[in-house]
């Protein structure tokens, strides 16, 4: 069995996800490089196949994408790094393929987003400082920035 012949943007297109990857867990310092550089390159390198066969590399990625997760959390790149396998899978597939896939993207990204320990993050500061506006606007006077009364002045 001999593997199709890489095209040279696949491959660039794995090996920056991989640098991507790997830059993110060095900005976050979630994990040691020695770790990360591997992990990301396992997880990119079905990219340099996706043109050939998208689904299995659709699925190589993401098994790959979940392990990086796991083990030095990439959140904001990973996403980057799934679009580009399921942008190849969307755009060589038949309709009714890409159209399952597209579904089942979105309500796994709707289960994982439900999961992540970032899911809730901002949502209830907002709820709150709404209410908190909400009440103080109820219980005092408009105030005007450019009106100075005898205690204010400076």
């Amino acid at each position: 069995m001999q593997l199709p012949r890489l095209r040279p943007w696949e491959i660039l297109i794995a090996l920056a996800g991989a640098a991507a990857l790997v830059g993110d867990a060095l900005y976050r310092g979630s994990g040691s490089v020695a770790l990360a550089i591997p992990l990301a390159l396992i997880a990119c390198l079905p990219l340099a196949w996706s043109s050939q066969k998208p689904l299995p590399a659709l699925l190589a990625t993401t098994v790959g994408l979940v392990v990086c997760l796991a083990a030095f959390q990439p959140y904001h790149t990973a996403i980057f790094v799934l679009a580009a396998a399921l942008y190849n899978v969307a755009s060589l597939g038949d309709r009714r393929r890409s159209l399952i896939v597209g579904a089942g993207a979105r309500s796994a990204s709707k289960r994982s987003a439900a999961a992540s320990p970032m899911s809730g993050c901002g949502s209830r500061a907002t709820s709150t400082t709404r209410s908190r506006t909400r009440s103080s606007r109820s219980t005092s006077a408009p105030e005007s920035p450019h009106i100075y009364t005898e205690a204010t002045k400076p």
